[in-house]
C-alpha cells in the first residue's frame, strides 16, 4: 500500500523551519529597533536565512516522497499528485527568495530602523508561506482519498 508518512512528515518539517525563520525575523525586527542591541541584527538574519535554507531542504525531500507516493499510487491520483507537485515547486522559489532577502537584509542590519520595514514584508511573505504549506496539507489529504480508491480490497 502507498503510504504518505514520509511526506506528511516532511511537510511538517518545512511548516516548522518556516517558523522557525519567522521568529527569527521578529527577533530581528525587536533587536534591530534598539540602538543598543542592533549590532546583533546581522546574526538573527543569517539564522532566518538558515531555517529559510532548511525549509528549503525539507521541501526536497517532500518532493522526493512525493514522488515515491505517486509512482505507487499510480495514474489514478496523477491529478492530486501535479497539483501537490505545482505547490511545492512554487514553494522552493518562493523560499529561495525569502532567504536571499534575509541574507541581503543582514548586509544592512547594522543600521538601527532601517531594514524594520523589508523585515516586515519578509515575515508577511514567510506567513502567506506557512499558509502555501496548509495548502499542500489540503491536496495531501486529496491523495489520501485518492489512495484509498485505488487500494486493493482486503483478503
Amino acid at each position: 500500500m502507498c503510504d504518505l508518512t514520509a511526506l506528511r512528515n516532511w511537510l511538517l518539517a518545512v511548516l516548522l523551519a518556516i517558523l522557525a525563520a519567522v521568529g527569527f525575523i521578529i527577533l530581528a525586527k525587536i533587536v534591530n529597533a534598539n540602538p543598543n542591541t542592533s549590532a546583533a541584527t546581522p546574526l538573527v538574519m543569517v539564522a532566518a536565512a538558515m531555517a529559510t535554507l532548511g525549509a528549503i531542504v525539507f521541501v526536497s525531500l517532500a518532493l522526493s516522497a512525493l514522488t515515491t507516493f505517486c509512482a505507487c499510487a499510480g495514474p489514478r491520483c496523477s491529478e492530486p499528485c501535479n497539483n501537490l507537485r505545482t505547490v511545492l515547486n512554487g514553494a522552493v522559489v518562493v523560499l529561495g527568495i525569502q532567504s536571499t532577502a534575509c541574507l541581503g537584509l543582514a548586509l544592512v542590519g547594522l543600521i538601527p530602523g532601517l531594514p524594520q520595514i523589508p523585515m516586515a514584508v519578509i515575515l508577511g511573505t514567510l506567513l502567506f508561506q506557512g499558509f502555501l504549506i496548509l495548502t499542500a496539507v489540503i491536496f495531501m489529504l486529496m491523495l489520501a482519498s485518492c489512495r484509498s480508491a485505488v487500494a486493493p480490497p482486503s483478503p
